[in-house]
């Protein structure tokens, strides 16, 4: 019965290949893991709004984190050299990152999608280079207009 071990070996095939294709499908869409993290998530902003003229300012309050990550090339920089512009932003804005941990800032960038985590290392997405070069581009056009209006 060769034809029947054919059928059979198919079978198993599909078999495997359809489990395989669900562990996929629930590892993507998974929950994160909880973190010992226990600070207030950073949810403000939405990355839809950064295109909107009204929420556009407070995007530009992560120009230069993305700066930074876009300027260290495909290689990255270690998360921990993102730690002054929080805490310096912290300064700036305690209105916006009170009760916000580093990690919950960082982990706020990633899941909108503008940089990407490996063990210590982030690097920039294509999103997050995207929304650097429409943002500096609004802020030279802004002070453009700045310079102009003051005449």
């Amino acid at each position: 019965m060769p034809g029947l071990n054919l059928d059979f070996c198919t079978l198993l095939l599909v078999i495997i290949l359809l489990s395989l294709l669900i562990a996929v499908a629930a590892r993507r869409t998974a929950p994160p893991e909880p973190t010992s993290d226990t600070s207030a998530p950073f949810t403000v902003l939405s990355l839809t709004q950064a295109f909107e003229p009204s929420s556009a300012v407070l995007w530009q309050t992560q120009l230069p984190a993305l700066a930074l990550v876009a300027s260290s090339g495909k290689n990255g920089l270690a998360t921990t050299e993102l730690q002054p512009i929080y805490r310096s932003l912290l300064r700036q804005y305690p209105e916006l990152y009170e009760g916000t941990s580093f990690g919950a800032w960082v982990r706020f960038l990633v899941e909108t999608g503008l940089i990407s985590v490996f063990g210590t290392t982030v690097t920039i997405t294509e999103e997050g280079r995207l929304l650097l070069h429409y943002l500096s581009r609004q802020q030279l056009t802004g002070r453009a207009r700045g310079r102009i209006n003051s005449r």
